[in-house]
């Protein structure tokens, strides 16, 4: 009987490198078709109903960036397979082509509008201080966080990203203090992107709510995050623990169920 644990026994060592892109394969009923032959196209395939898919695509797609995913679907399994019972997140998200236009349009010109990123070193004083009297400094800068941030919710129906519900109905200016100092400098993000997530709970109305947050703070933040609460129960499920595996310091995970079910072993 084939299990998350040996599907994703099949794919190491060779994706080694792409553990992100194999614990969700596993979770979706994929196991790893290495070909014989190198000049072969290396991938996996569904253990129900044979469906290949390339390792590339695989892993542009399930670690790539998510505003390119909403123009087409990952097709990991023919029409008639049970395994289509486990949902991929992005699947819902495809929109018609206005929305589709709006989001790319609307990411293009963000990018267009955000500050030019230089590799020069670092001159600032701040940095001849020790690491630990900095991140101090950043601490008296951020005003301080609640222990719960309350439920993420999608930003709108073309958009993928997350925002806390609290913020997306605050009325007025929101505080950018944060976000403004994450984005000084890579040094500076690298450092005090930790205040995001330290001693804060993050809360999800649905498994695929988790998925999308997970995907949208990217590898960087999911070895920070320390804390979910999240609804079970969708099609999402299986995908979306997957990816919450990768995260390293997660210490608390509260499950909450709608109705009453049986939880086997």
């Amino acid at each position: 009987m084939s299990t998350y644990a040996t599907r994703l026994e099949t794919f190491l060592p060779h994706w080694n490198s792409n553990i992100t892109s194999s614990r969700q394969l596993a979770a979706m009923g994929h196991t790893c078709d290495r070909p014989p032959l190198e000049s072969l196209e290396d991938g996996s395939r569904c253990i129900e109903c044979s469906r290949f898919v390339p390792k590339a695509t695989s892993i542009a797609i399930l670690e790539g960036t998510m505003v390119d995913l909403t123009n087409g679907r990952l097709s990991l399994h023919h029409p008639k397979c049970t395994h289509l019972q486990l949902r991929f997140p992005f699947e819902a998200l495809k929109p018609d082509i206005g929305r589709y236009d709006f989001a790319k349009v609307r990411d293009r010109w963000e990018r267009k509008a955000a500050p030019p990123v230089s590799d020069s070193p670092q001159t600032s004083g701040l940095f001849t201080l020790p690491a630990e009297l900095r991140l101090q400094i950043y601490s008296y800068i951020v005003p301080p966080s609640s222990p719960v941030t309350g439920k993420m919710v999608q930003l709108n129906r073309d958009s993928n990203r997350m925002i806390t519900e609290r913020g997306l109905h605050r009325p007025g200016h929101r505080d950018l203090t944060l976000s403004r100092l994450l984005s000084t400098c890579k040094a500076i993000h690298a450092e005090a992107l930790d205040l995001l997530f330290r001693n804060v709970t993050y809360s999800f109305a649905s498994s695929r709510d988790l998925y999308l947050f997970l995907r949208q703070i990217g590898s960087s933040g999911r070895h920070l995050l320390c804390s979910v609460d999240v609804a079970c129960g969708q099609r999402c499920d299986a995908i979306s623990f997957a990816l919450l595996a990768s995260c390293k310091k997660l210490s608390t995970l509260t499950l909450r169920f709608d109705r009453p079910r049986l939880i086997g072993d």
